[in-house]
């Protein structure tokens, strides 16, 4: 299957990246961490996130979903449909988030939900960052986005606290950007085409090695490059 994701896990170091039809391995051993099935085989998961002492948070259509690898089910735990949401208005509506990030000093999950009509195959008609409470799930605060814009891959580069939002770190295309929650706005754009990447596809801050790792879709590649260099 497709790489979709790539995460470091808090406590252990370990890297895995994320296949989409529902697998995780080890990315320095290349050992089976988990085998499943995914809600959806039309969109499979489309990102993860370690929330540390194995758990995982993992994204597909219409909702996010936290799993502890020892149990390997997951679980819906946080919804992309915001509170004012009236599918009626649309056509055939669902929400899809291709990203998923999780800060543990401030307790929040973060995603980029974005509406899709027709099934998700049509119109792009909304698009956001999203917070949502680590515990409960329950989201905490909603950003409107252009509704052309569309993160593949997500990371949290300053830590928040309990009453200060993370500044993320969103790639799409080749580009990185920082995503201000306190000002809900995006900052300029990062090129990473002189590190050869074409389709971010994953982004996951390794803190102890200080770098970036990248999940290179479009090359089925884990690039790990460090953050002082990368002017962000």
């Amino acid at each position: 299957g497709a790489p979709s994701g790539v995460t470091v896990e808090p406590d252990s170091g370990r890297r895995l990246v994320l296949l989409e039809h529902g697998a995780l391995h080890d990315l320095d051993t290349l050992a089976s961490v988990w085998q499943g099935a995914s809600p959806d085989p039309r969109f499979g998961f489309t990102d993860v996130s370690a929330l540390g002492e194995g758990w995982v948070a993992l994204t597909s259509r219409s909702d996010g979903f936290v799993m502890h690898l020892d149990a390997g089910t997951p679980s819906p735990h946080f919804c992309y449909e915001p509170g004012w949401w009236d599918p009626a208005e649309m056509e055939d509506p669902v929400q899809l988030s291709l990203a998923v990030a999780h800060d543990p000093e401030s307790g929040r999950l973060y995603a980029q939900p974005r509406t899709i009509e027709n099934g998700g195959f049509g119109a792009i008609t909304e698009s956001f960052v999203a917070a949502y409470a680590e515990e409960g799930g329950e989201d905490l605060t909603w950003w409107g986005l252009d509704p052309s814009y569309a993160a593949t891959g997500m990371a949290v580069l300053e830590p928040g606290s309990a009453t200060a939002h993370a500044t993320l770190l969103l790639g799409h295309g080749d580009v990185l950007q920082r995503f201000d929650a306190e000002r809900g706005e995006l900052g300029p754009e990062v090129s990473l085409r002189e590190q050869h990447v074409e389709q971010i596809g994953g982004l996951a801050m390794d803190r102890e090695r200080g770098t970036l790792l990248v999940l290179d879709s479009a090359r089925w590649l884990v690039l790990k490059l460090r953050v002082s260099a990368l002017q962000l």
